[in-house]
């Protein structure tokens, strides 16, 4: 709010150049500042309502476990028909969104999502989601009446439901992310069905080679189901090969290492939330030679946020995700769903570093939830004690 009451720069636009002049205009420079304030106004409301509204609904207003699994549910069921929907339109060749929205680029949209590794990231927190509820339903519905309307196989396949699309869309970060998740989760599964007369070494070898054998078959099975996106992701991986024989580096590399540069001129406020793609493209300012167009995003999400809101905005970013797992680990009790939830929010966290999944809003607000329901539902476990000591220590 101090910096959009502060604007540092007047954009101005030249003749033969696509992105705004930025030149620099009175402003208290000890004070938060940014380069414009209309987007930085932009993107606080959308910041607020991430934080403000929509992980505080689900940790404040929710007081049931019950409740807060069927969100999990519902999570599940959406992303199954995002999956089904984007399974149609690919496989019919659309290449609009919904086969009515025109997308940025028709070879990166998938389903819903206007880039395939955004998809892949949603996809990857819905992974986490199937394996917190089925661990739940495989450590606490021991009783036969339960057992016998076990929801787990219908996790399983809208497991293997959503991971056939992951390597359909393009995304090849997500696919290797996704198919070592789905391993995990099908070593639990294994580890959980297989005879106790295997000792764990053996339940570990079997499981993973179940794991692996599964993930593989997903793999050949999805990329055979369109054969220009097998071509585009032979094309693009056989291009950065080549690439780097001739000692050239992957494009995200050089716009890090610029977006560093831009960072460090302002280490301690940023240039303004929401202003990266209008300073990043200043002519003959950060960019190096090696790129050929502008940017809008850094693929890397913790820089880019370091750049446009300083070290004081990304420790206060930080907090968002440090203070819940803090109280989670302080005042909450270890459990099944929350480590499952928790895992695959460190998961985004750490691809954050090499993408941006956190800029669209579908795939951050469903990590604030996430992160909402995982501190929750693991103060709620203590509350009522659903974990005793032993079983707790065991997970």
């Amino acid at each position: 709010v101090i910096s959009a009451l502060n604007p540092s720069h007047e954009p101005s636009y030249l003749p033969g150049f696509e992105s705004p002049v930025l030149s620099e205009r009175t402003h208290v420079e000890w004070l938060p500042a940014t380069t414009l304030a209309p987007e930085t106004f932009t993107r606080s409301l959308a910041l607020f309502s991430l934080v403000a509204i929509t992980g505080p609904c689900a940790f404040f207003i929710v007081s049931r476990r019950g409740t807060l699994r069927a969100i999990l549910w519902f999570i599940i069921v959406n992303s199954v028909v995002l999956a089904i929907a984007g399974l149609f339109f690919k496989l019919a060749g659309s290449t609009k969104i919904l086969g009515r929205f025109e997308p940025a680029d028709a070879r990166y949209f998938f389903s819903t999502f206007t880039y395939k590794n955004h998809w892949g990231a949603y996809c990857l927190l819905t992974l986490g989601v199937i394996g917190a509820l089925t661990r739940y339903y495989m450590e606490c519905a021991r009783d036969d009446s339960r057992r016998s309307r076990s929801p787990v196989p219908v996790l399983i396949l809208c497991s293997l439901l959503i991971g056939l699309t992951v390597p359909l869309s393009g995304s090849r970060s997500c696919s290797i992310l996704y198919g070592l998740m789905l391993v995990c989760y099908i070593v639990q599964l294994c580890a959980h069905a297989l005879p106790e007369s295997l000792n764990r070494t053996q339940k570990f070898l079997v499981s993973s080679f179940a794991g692996l054998g599964l993930c593989l078959l997903l793999l050949l099975t999805s990329l055979a189901m369109h054969k220009e996106t097998r071509d585009e992701m032979v094309r693009v991986t056989s291009r950065q090969i080549d690439n780097l024989k001739e000692g050239q580096l992957e494009t995200r590399f050089y716009i890090s290492r610029d977006t560093l540069k831009m960072y460090l001129e302002k280490p301690i406020w940023g240039w303004g939330l929401g202003t990266y793609r209008f300073v990043i493209n200043d002519p003959g300012r950060f960019l190096g030679d090696e790129h050929e167009y502008a940017y809008i995003y850094a693929h890397n999400d913790w820089l880019q946020y370091m750049a446009e809101t300083g070290v004081v905005g990304i420790l206060l970013l930080a907090m968002l995700f440090a203070a819940p797992y803090i109280l989670h680990r302080l005042k909450g009790m270890r459990n099944p769903v929350s480590s499952w939830l928790w895992g695959t929010v460190f998961l985004i966290l750490s691809y954050s570093i090499v993408e941006f999944p956190c800029r669209t809003p579908a795939v951050s607000s469903l990590l604030t939830i996430l992160i909402a329901a995982a501190t929750k539902y693991s103060l709620l476990e203590q509350r009522h004690g659903r974990w005793s000591r032993r079983e707790s220590e065991r997970i």
